[in-house]
């Protein structure tokens, strides 16, 4: 006798990541989830009445992992150390998931799950958020110009989710990607220190 499988939420839920993480969009199925976890695909209806209904809950799981990736980030002794370190974290998240990080930002969903963009829009743009605080913090440290911290934490996160995804494209190696980063971040970190440096000369 086979020993029965038991098949939770989340359970479905973590085959359904691992389907993602592997296969992407196009892999991405009740069938396919189904054979990850070992039942037939009429089982996960027990769970989630639909397809929408599960890549709603993959999309939630990959923001919270990718939200638990930045709170670890959050380390340093100064405000412009957990900067970098938030930085740091950005790109373990993208190199160890980047099927999941494709989800979040790129694969059209919508297209596959016509429901998908409502799910989108109730969610808050993790990064940038994480970023806003962690410049805002730089700049009340004096270790940053002040200025509109949401405008330079926009600029910052454009900046890290482009090199990101010159890296995904095979642009920029993999293994020279945290290098190349922290180069052109400080290149970048340096315009948003110059106005501290005016003030100082002016003073």
């Amino acid at each position: 006798m086979s020993p029965t499988i038991r098949v939770t939420r989340v359970s479905i839920l973590d085959a359904a990541v691992a389907v993602y993480s592997r296969d992407g969009a196009r892999g991405f199925s009740m069938r396919a989830v189904a054979a990850e976890v070992g039942i037939t695909a009429t089982a996960i209806y027990r769970h989630y009445p639909d397809k929408a209904a599960l890549a709603q809950a993959l999309l939630d799981r990959a923001r919270q992992l990718l939200g638990g990736f930045l709170l670890d980030g959050i380390r340093g002794n100064d405000s412009l150390e957990r900067l970098w370190s938030c930085a740091d974290s950005y790109m373990r998240f993208v190199g160890e998931h980047p099927q999941l990080y494709r989800l979040l930002f790129f694969d059209p969903l919508e297209e596959m799950l016509p429901n998908i963009r409502s799910v989108e829009d109730r969610h808050e743009a993790i990064p940038l958020h994480f970023v806003i605080d962690r410049i805002r913090e730089a700049m009340e440290d004096g270790l940053l110009g002040r200025r509109d911290p949401a405008l330079a934490a926009l600029t910052v996160w454009a900046h890290l989710h482009g090199l990101c995804s010159l890296s995904l494209a095979g642009r920029v190696p993999a293994e020279s990607l945290p290098r190349v980063a922290r180069a052109s971040l400080n290149h970048l970190y340096e315009g948003l220190r110059s106005e501290n440096r005016n003030e100082e000369t002016n003073s």
